[in-house]
């Protein structure tokens, strides 16, 4: 019987796992890709837990393994497209009104309150650029970093907070880079884990790790390669969430 993977990050995520599936299956690792339509931070613990191996958010990660909702393990982590390490950043999106691009005093969008690249990666950047985090006339969820940035398309926000891999995927759509522009970004956070479930004996987990990491560069779209990691590298999130006030 062979192993399942699956994730709880966007469309360029599912792009990803599916390339890293058939790289896995080229290198002898039976491994099977399961989508899941719904990838919020509300069914991950139910997706993410049915499978051997689980890709989310760090801090939805980190949560769900802390509190028992998953029995799994941190083992590796992505080296993005563009990156020389295992570490991804925030884009804050705006809309190319001719306005000041100050983000204060406007309609903010965020994709859910579990997520590290949405509303604590803006709201650890507001800090550390000493703003205050109650200037936005509204904030609201859009339930995913695409619907976000579709609330900007339609007028319906000013800004938004979005996984830089998610705009990479999408900037350069037709009409998006007509109204929507890169205004800043945030600092770098550790990229979203892998992990394998803890009903892998140590030789297969070694052995899924050690084709992970093999994966030669370039093989996946969007992946330049993966490298072993560990949680300790993933509790920088939740000990800085807990110094911040929550947009959302």
């Amino acid at each position: 019987m062979g192993l399942t993977a699956a994730t709880a990050l966007g469309d360029n995520a599912v792009q990803m796992l599916e390339g890293i599936a058939g790289a896995l299956r080229a290198a002898g690792v039976e491994i099977e890709h399961r989508l899941s339509p719904d990838r919020s931070s509300s069914t991950a613990a139910e997706v993410l837990g049915d499978v051997d191996v689980g890709w989310a958010c760090g801090l939805l990660t980190m949560d769900l393994i802390g509190e028992g909702a998953i029995a799994a393990d941190v083992v590796a982590a992505p080296v993005f497209v563009g990156e020389a390490a295992p570490v991804y950043h925030s884009v804050v999106l705006g809309r190319r009104s001719g306005s000041s691009h100050a983000l204060h005093h406007r309609r903010l969008v965020v994709n859910e309150r579990a997520s590290w690249s949405g509303p604590y990666a803006l709201s650890a950047h507001l800090d550390e650029q000493g703003l205050p985090h109650d200037a936005f006339p509204s904030i609201r969820e859009s339930g995913s970093h695409q619907q976000s940035i579709a609330a900007l398309l339609a007028d319906e926000a000013d800004v938004a907070a979005i996984d830089h891999t998610v705009w990479r995927h999408i900037a350069g759509a037709k009409g998006i880079d007509d109204v929507i522009e890169v205004v800043d970004r945030t600092r770098d956070w550790p990229s979203p884990p892998f992990m394998v479930n803890r009903r892998l004996d140590a030789a297969e987990r070694a052995r899924l790790v050690g084709a992970l990491t093999a994966i030669p560069s370039g093989r996946v779209s969007g992946l330049q390669r993966i490298v072993e990691a560990a949680a300790d590298a993933y509790a920088v999130l939740p000990d800085v969430r807990s110094s911040l006030p929550s947009l959302v």
